[in-house]
């Protein structure tokens, strides 16, 4: 995952503040290609992508005043997806009302929920990935292992205990270790 897509809790901060040029900028820079790439995936014109896009670069600072960030409720991105898949499907709708609507279009909305959900996972498995390479490069092979034996390939304490030479309280102690950076990196890739 590149920098330029986390959101610091600073820039969050600061974009309560319409009038914050700067912070404003750095979001349009950051999430203004993801917003459009969104409404490309959801099958929409490059054109209505661009239109879309440029509305709610225009309305997310007035939304952003009653935004009020929770870790527990959900992600900065999470919030922002919500957002973009509301105003797609606003735009999806005044188009059919003008009788403009894309099967394509209208397909997409009808398919929304199941792209939501492929797009969810995918960034929670892409932002678990970068976590466990940058946990795996901060501990010894032991402690990685016992994780990697535990966690990932459920095998017992017991047999991983044995297969690493080491006491099985150990593997339970290093495993914990592991995940509770897991977590702590987790939430410095979502922006928190």
């Amino acid at each position: 995952m590149s920098d330029d897509l986390r959101t610091s809790a600073t820039l969050l901060r600061r974009l309560r503040d319409p009038a914050d040029r700067d912070a404003w900028a750095a979001f349009a820079e950051n999430y203004g290609k993801r917003i459009y790439s969104w409404c490309l995936r959801w099958n929409l014109q490059e054109a209505d992508a661009e239109d879309v896009t440029q509305g709610l670069l225009v309305q997310i600072p007035t939304k952003m005043r009653s935004f009020a960030y929770d870790p527990k409720v959900g992600s900065f991105r999470g919030w922002l997806k919500t957002v973009v898949r509301h105003a797609l499907t606003d735009f999806v709708r005044a188009l059919g009302r003008r009788g403009k609507t894309s099967y394509a279009a209208l397909e997409s909305v009808e398919a929304e929920t199941d792209l939501m959900k492929e797009l969810d996972e995918r960034f929670e498995r892409e932002v678990l990935e970068e976590a466990m390479a940058r946990v795996e490069l901060r501990v010894n092979k032991v402690t990685w292992d016992a994780f990697r034996l535990t966690a990932i390939e459920q095998i017992s304490g017991k047999d991983a205990a044995a297969q690493l030479n080491i006491p099985v309280a150990h593997v339970y102690v290093y495993k914990q270790r592991v995940q509770d950076m897991l977590k702590e990196e987790i939430r410095k890739l979502e922006g928190e």
